[in-house]
């Protein structure tokens, strides 16, 4: 009897450890607390025995005040954040905790947040990761982009924006945005593109270093009329970076003529109706020509001034148009 009854105990264990393995995925399929079965497509929230990665969080998923989620014997997990909202709790008496082990990871993205909500000041709501406080409710709320694993001090992120926006003016754009808090942050790249796909620098606008109160920024750029897609680089002293959610700021002709984009370091087109002719001249500042005075369309100006524009020295140049209407003073700056 004594190898049957061996043979029984190696199934036991064997099923034991099958049934405590890492096993394929799972993702929120409505909002309401962690722990709750029906909020999961497998019908089983992520637990201790239930060890499942990635795990996928696309709508609000809370962990209440006084609830401890420890996952540490699961192994390494990966939790993504796709556009959902994770929130922990904190009350008068109790906290809230996510345990993970070490080697696991937490994805902020596609406009998503991590937050802290409750009556206390969030230092009990707490996002571990091998043992060490990677979040918690006092670092503040990440928000769009983001990474936690064991090198996130405190879990705060360089910086912690909290709003971008954009706006026209005509051929204007002006971008505004602002952050709680900033650690080494050396500043922002500013990107715009027409696809949403590939993105061109056009400006950057330095940072705060490190500071804990909330700071605005505003960065303004001219471009045509449509539709155009932006988004932050923000950059650490030491190289580091990330990229803030896209926004789409749009704009019609508002019957102004102006030049984009502006400063330029290569071609320079017109915002304009193409049909009409314009007595045209394209001088420096000395008012000497670098363009004969002559009569063009909006197309032929773009032509000739792009034929030259790489040859100049960086400095202010004059673009006049002149119509029956009205005479434009462009402004352009050549980098």
């Amino acid at each position: 009897m004594k190898p049957i009854k061996n043979c029984l105990v190696f199934t036991i264990l064997l099923l034991s450890f099958c049934a405590l393995s890492v096993r394929g995925q799972i993702s929120s399929t409505q909002d309401g607390p962690w722990i709750t079965d029906n909020r999961w497509d497998s019908g089983m929230a992520p637990s201790s025995s239930n060890c499942v990665t990635p795990i996928n969080i696309l709508h609000t998923i809370r962990i209440a005040a006084g609830t401890d989620v420890d996952l540490t014997s699961c192994g390494v997990l990966h939790i993504v954040i796709n556009g959902g909202v994770f929130q922990l709790g904190h009350n008068s008496t109790e906290g809230s905790l996510l345990e993970l082990a070490s080697g696991s990871t937490i994805q902020i993205t596609n406009g998503a947040i991590v937050r802290y909500q409750g009556m206390q000041d969030g230092t009990q709501a707490i996002i571990n990761i091998g043992g060490n406080e990677v979040w918690s409710g006092d670092d503040g709320n990440i928000t769009g982009e983001g990474f936690l694993d064991e090198s996130s001090v405190n879990g705060s992120l360089p910086v912690d924006l909290i709003s971008f926006t954009g706006e026209s003016d005509g051929g204007n754009y002006i971008l505004k945005w602002s952050t709680a808090s900033e650690v080494d942050n050396e500043g922002f790249v500013i990107e715009y593109s027409t696809d949403k796909e590939d993105f061109t620098k056009i400006g950057w606008v330095d940072g705060h270093g490190t500071i804990n109160t909330t700071m605005n920024y505003r960065f303004s750029y001219e471009l045509g009329h449509g539709q155009y897609y932006f988004r932050l680089k923000q950059v650490d002293f030491d190289g580091e970076y990330e990229y803030s959610p896209t926004i789409s700021v749009s704009s019609d002709w508002d019957g102004k003529i102006y030049s984009y984009p502006n400063p330029t370091s290569g071609e320079i087109y017109l915002n304009g109706p193409e049909a009409q002719v314009y007595k045209v001249s394209f001088s420096d500042m000395s008012g000497n020509e670098i363009i004969p005075s002559a009569s063009m369309s909006i197309e032929e100006i773009e032509t000739n001034i792009n034929s030259v524009i790489d040859q100049l020295p960086s400095g202010v140049y004059f673009l006049t148009l002149i119509d029956a209407k009205q005479k434009v003073v462009e402004r352009i700056l050549v980098n």
